[in-house]
């Protein structure tokens, strides 16, 4: 059954500049590393605008610590709770950004451990959204957003989640209380939709927020999407149309091998009763979602060359061509041919 082209399938990187003179194996050089920012003046540093959550983690039990080492050493961010990641060697765990969701206790030592901290207005399934219960009788985001500052120590970059497509007054109350960055999610109800209506709703949510934040004067706040983008080329338009950061964990998902694979790979050992039993070895390496990590940066870096740009601070909607009219006047993104 054929499906109409989402959004995203309709739009494309363009030059916007001449070319850099660089070399394709010099694409290194193309610099996509972002950063979070505090008001004291800290800055978290990711080497690439990309993460994964901690909702992986059942798929990856057996493999969770060289996952967690592969993230490291690419620097992608995982948003996790503690005990996500107490079992996991220190020197394999990847920057963290807590997450405490709806319901759940605010536990000042997880504040203060974590690289970054986001208040998930959402419970821990992402169905039911509403404002965190200390807050719930006065509406003052801002006084509580002051309040978790001084628990951390003004050093954790602090952010709030709205579902994705969000209130005018709701991204209003946000972006007032003066948050470090805003992740924007899908819910369960929007995943349900066909994979060209969710690429849609990304693209417009995302495009949206963006110039909502503009209007409200905070036009560099960090947008992290957090949606299934399960394409390289998906990602690199969403961040075109806003996004600072989106989340890679439906890509990750497809690399992981499954239990069962890596049972089959393991040897069979015979028990006193004459039948086999699979004992699963210690998985050393995931060179299939490290490749996988990897392609994805490769094509970020190849897009942002050839739209002419050394640096993704530079990437923006301005980067992107309208194939349809349609689309065109939808988005407000010029359409191919035009300057």
């Amino acid at each position: 059954m054929s499906t109409s082209p989402s959004i995203l399938d309709s739009l494309v990187i363009a030059p916007v500049a001449l070319a850099p003179v660089v070399l394709s194996e010099d694409l290194a050089l193309v610099n996509t590393s972002i950063s979070l920012h505090t008001p004291a003046g800290r800055k978290l540093q990711f080497a690439s605008p990309f993460f994964v959550r901690g909702d992986v983690h059942n798929k990856a039990d057996a493999t969770w610590d060289v996952l967690c080492e592969i993230l490291r050493k690419l620097g992608i961010p995982l948003f996790a709770r503690l005990g996500e990641v107490d079992k996991v060697p220190a020197a394999s765990v990847p920057t963290r950004i807590a997450v405490r969701t709806q319901g759940q206790p605010l536990v000042k030592s997880e504040l203060q451990a974590a690289d970054a901290f986001e208040l998930s207005n959402c419970d821990a399934f992402g169905t039911n959204w509403g404002w965190p219960l200390e807050i719930e009788g006065n509406r003052d985001l801002k006084s509580f957003v002051q309040v978790l500052r001084q628990a951390s120590g003004g050093e954790v970059p602090l952010g709030l989640s709205l579902p994705l497509g969000a209130t005018i007054a709701d991204i209003r109350a946000c972006v007032e209380s003066t948050v470090d960055f805003l992740t924007l999610r899908f819910s369960p109800a929007c995943m349900s939709a066909g994979s060209s209506q969710t690429a849609s709703l990304a693209a417009l949510g995302v495009l949206n927020a963006r110039k909502q934040c503009i209007q409200l004067g905070r036009a560099d706040l960090p947008l992290l999407l957090d949606a299934p983008v399960t394409e390289a080329t998906q990602a690199i338009k969403l961040l075109a149309l806003g996004a600072t950061a989106v989340n890679v964990c439906a890509m990750v998902d497809a690399a992981l091998p499954s239990v069962v694979a890596i049972a089959s790979e393991s040897k069979l050992a015979e028990s006193l009763l004459g039948s086999f039993s699979p004992v699963v070895k210690p998985v050393r390496e995931l060179p299939q979602v490290e490749r996988c990590l990897q392609q994805v940066v490769t094509s970020l870096r190849a897009a942002l060359h050839y739209a002419g740009l050394m640096d993704i601070q530079q990437l923006d909607s301005n980067c992107l061509r309208s194939l349809s009219l349609s689309v065109a006047e939808l988005t407000g993104i010029a359409p191919l041919g035009s300057r």
